[in-house]
């Protein structure tokens, strides 16, 4: 009987066992594949496709606006591809621009115009197009009375941009009440996702809170950036700059560049070193904390260049025909923070004064931004404490140039009845969420109360995108 039964015990199992290949599991989410003809950057006679990079960005992740998912040459055709795998819980919209990698290129290699939309409503999706084609046309989601001032700006030594003021409802219905007003960068995403593919819904939110009473009416003005934003809201030059020192050989490579180079300031470890490997003209670079091998060239002046991120390699000196020591550097970029923050306080500010019944006084007037925004912002409140007396720090990049905007705060000091709303989301990289301590630490150091006029929080689950953003804006509007 127990023979017979452990037979039967052995064909049972037999019969449940899979024969073949074992089943591929689809990555959840969707699959986005972009084609770009880049023939009339070609054309235009500034772009090799040869030797020059392309990469795809934009506001949720795997992509960010910080660094490119690296696109394929197709052939030895001017057509680039790339294939991004969005996780489930990504928004159906998301937006997105191409960039050329590299110096000297038009626009800084962006793409010209507003951003581009991914729209994820199917499973698989697949877009072929043509570098610089004009963005879809979206619908606008602006709600309320938004009266846009083209062009303001013009002869200030900065760019022209466009003003974009929310009216609070029953604004021409009370022609003697004044109202506090918010001033917020990067002012094309806040009320209208036409502008940048994303939007804070800093319209709908505020015309919400109103309408039930938990705020007082308001204006917000939003102040759009331009092709320059990244030098206007820096306060100052940064002046990235690494040595790297040739630790190890990589195997199988024996060109005098290939190899691993232990970077100053952080630690000897495969993740944290930059990886040269090839040989003469053929050599790739893998930064330290990135996952992609990037093609280098090679200069005029003897260095190579990583056009992904821009940074120069210099041959410092040389051991038994390798390269033992580099140095490492990326242009200077940025500094135009105190010309931006002029132009806000004195030609923005009394326009909106002069032009629209406001409660002009600091007690009154705020002013917010995110991420570079962010930091401008927590300039502005530092060199012009007595025009804004609400700041809404949003995701900051207090890492730029070594984190040397707390400096500007530490030397201004405490500013009395200044209220500081400071933010950052857990999902963003992590020193984006150190740069946030770091400052709600100093602020708490230098005086102002955690819970009363400094509100510091860190969101669960939120990324770096105006998603994120506008799931918050009701606590900061409240918070003003």
């Amino acid at each position: 009987m127990l023979t017979l039964l452990a037979a039967a015990l052995t064909l049972l199992l037999a019969g449940c066992r899979y024969s073949g290949d074992p089943p591929q599991l689809e990555p959840p989410g969707t699959s986005v594949t972009i084609t770009v003809d880049m023939g009339p950057a070609v054309e235009a006679g500034w772009f090799d496709p040869a030797s020059e990079a392309v990469g795809l960005r934009g506001g949720f992740a795997p992509l960010s606006w910080g660094s490119s998912v690296s696109t394929r040459r197709l052939e030895s055709s001017n057509r680039f591809r790339v294939t991004v795998q969005f996780p489930v819980g990504t928004p159906e919209v998301v937006p997105y621009k191409i960039k050329v990698e590299g110096e000297d290129n038009p626009n800084g290699g962006w793409e010209e115009g507003a951003n581009r939309i991914l729209r994820l409503d199917t499973e698989k999706v697949s877009v072929e197009r043509t570098w610089e084609a004009p963005p879809d046309d979206v619908p606008s989601t602006v709600t309320g009375d938004v009266r846009v001032h083209e062009s303001f700006g013009e002869g200030s030594g900065l760019a022209a941009r466009a003003l974009h003021v929310w009216l609070p409802p029953g604004y021409d219905d009370a022609p003697d009440h004044r109202y506090p007003v918010l001033y917020m960068h990067d002012g094309q995403n806040i009320f209208d996702v036409r502008g940048a593919g994303a939007e804070w819904r800093v319209d709908e939110t505020a015309r919400e809170l109103i309408a039930r009473g938990a705020v007082e009416p308001f204006i917000v003005v939003g102040v759009e950036n331009t092709a320059a934003r990244m030098e206007e809201y820096t306060p100052t030059v940064s002046t990235w700059q690494h040595m790297a020192r040739r630790v190890a050989d990589l195997d199988g490579e024996n060109g005098e560049w290939a190899g691993r180079y232990a970077v100053e300031n952080l630690p000897e470890t495969d993740e944290a070193a930059l990886l040269i490997r090839g040989a003469g003209d053929h050599l790739e670079a893998r930064l330290p904390r990135d996952s992609v091998w990037v093609d280098v060239r090679h200069q005029e002046d003897g260095m190579l260049f990583e056009p992904r991120s821009g940074i120069r390699m210099e041959a410092i000196e040389r051991t038994s025909g390798k390269v033992s020591w580099i140095r490492a550097f990326r242009p200077g970029t940025g500094g135009q923070g105190s010309a931006y923050a002029k132009f806000l306080v004195e030609q923005v500010k009394p326009f909106v004064d002069a032009n629209y019944r406001t409660l002009s006084d600091r007690e009154h007037t705020s002013v917010g931004g995110s991420s570079l925004g962010g930091l401008i912002t927590l300039y502005l409140g530092a060199t012009h404490p007595d025009t804004f007396g609400g700041l809404l720090v949003v995701s900051p990049t207090i890492w730029w140039n070594g984190r040397d905007i707390l400096d500007v705060v530490r030397n201004r000091g405490y500013v009395d009845g200044q209220r500081i709303w400071l933010d950052t989301g857990l999902e963003e990289e992590e020193d984006m969420l150190a740069g946030a301590r770091a400052a709600r630490d100093l602020l708490d150091s230098l005086g102002w109360t955690p819970g009363d006029d400094l509100m510091y929080v860190e969101a669960s689950g939120a990324g770096h995108n105006e998603g994120a953003w506008a799931d918050r804006i009701d606590e900061m509007l409240l918070f003003l």
